[in-house]
């Protein structure tokens, strides 16, 4: 499969990293949007704090002066939901061109807002009391998930020993500008100032559990891991900031004459055509690697010079 060059380039065009207002932005622009998509990422997990205390905060975010986020979201018709892991606290909304900057000003205060009545602290506490049963009757006899579980939400205990205040005071220290990345995928014009990009954001690599140091930037990684998937030599997950990859049979790590490169080209841009054409997985692509502008143009370089992509795919990460 041949793409042109152009077709990278215009990608490239429609990709911007900065800051703005104190917030970092990852801006896909897509001028035929007619619905947009925002992603909150906030540093702050089920492993930072006391067991249960990002999940609460993360409930306590849809509450600001009385007036439930919910309830004003769908005022705009706007889609929102949240999760909280290990690592991060995650808010997802779909709204109408129309009422971008409107929803983005309101959701922005809503996470910046640090003060909670009584009855709203005591309302989501039941919420998640209910929740934690939930989860402990569903999972009982499931040893692992309910490590995470108990991670995450905590058990009823952490629940009811965690005080007002002291969510009010971690929300204000980690619900912070300079603590959140937004993703906008769309058309965002009238919303985004036109800043400067910013320089890109590096990843740290682990390989079974061992810190190991490359030259790889996060395009190259990208690549490779790509390759030694379609091999099936690795399983690999994202984790703050991090890749971590277990590999599957060590010995095998540089034995990779045994797929072509016209099939992996093939992979490799039918992978970059399906992000394109839909905006979750475009929002897990940019997430995941960290791209910045040009970082398109550079897979599709290193695709076509073969001798590069060979030295490449053949560097084993363990000599």
């Amino acid at each position: 499969m041949k793409i042109k060059k152009v077709f990278y380039e215009d990608l490239d065009r429609c990709l911007f990293n900065f800051v703005q207002n104190g917030v970092r932005i990852t801006y896909f622009n897509l001028d035929s949007a007619y619905i947009n998509l925002i992603k909150a990422v906030v540093n702050i997990g089920g492993e930072q704090y006391e067991p249960g205390t990002a999940h609460f905060i993360e409930h306590l975010k849809f509450w600001k002066e009385g007036v439930n986020l919910y309830d004003l979201m769908n005022r705009f018709g706007t889609i929102l939901n949240a999760n909280t892991t290990e690592c991060e606290t995650n808010f997802l909304l779909y709204c109408s061109k129309k009422d971008t900057y409107t929803t983005l000003m309101n959701f922005t205060s809503y996470l910046l807002n640090h003060r909670y009545t009584y009855d709203e602290f005591n309302k989501e506490k039941k919420i998640i009391s209910n929740e934690i049963k939930g989860y402990y009757s569903i999972l009982k006899n499931e040893k692992e998930k309910m490590k995470y579980v108990k991670k995450i939400l905590g058990n009823l205990d952490h629940v009811n020993s965690i005080s007002k205040e002291y969510l009010e005071s971690v929300s204000s220290s980690c619900y912070q500008k300079n603590n959140i990345h937004y993703y906008f995928i769309g058309d965002f014009s009238g919303v985004i100032d036109g800043s400067v990009d910013k320089s890109k954001e590096k990843m740290e690599l682990v390989v079974d559990d061992t810190l190991i140091s490359h030259s790889y930037d996060n395009i190259e990684l990208f690549l490779k891991i790509r390759y030694l998937c379609m091999n099936n030599y690795i399983n690999y997950f994202v984790k703050n900031k991090t890749i971590i990859i277990n590999f599957r049979d060590l010995t095998s790590i540089k034995a990779t004459s045994g797929i072509k490169l016209d099939i992996f080209r093939t992979n490799v841009i039918s992978y970059i055509l399906k992000i394109y054409e839909d905006v979750n997985a475009l929002l897990e692509f940019l997430e995941i690697w960290k791209v910045s502008k040009g970082d398109f143009t550079k897979i599709g370089n290193i695709l076509e010079n073969e001798e590069k992509l060979i030295e490449l795919l053949n560097e084993g990460f363990i000599c």
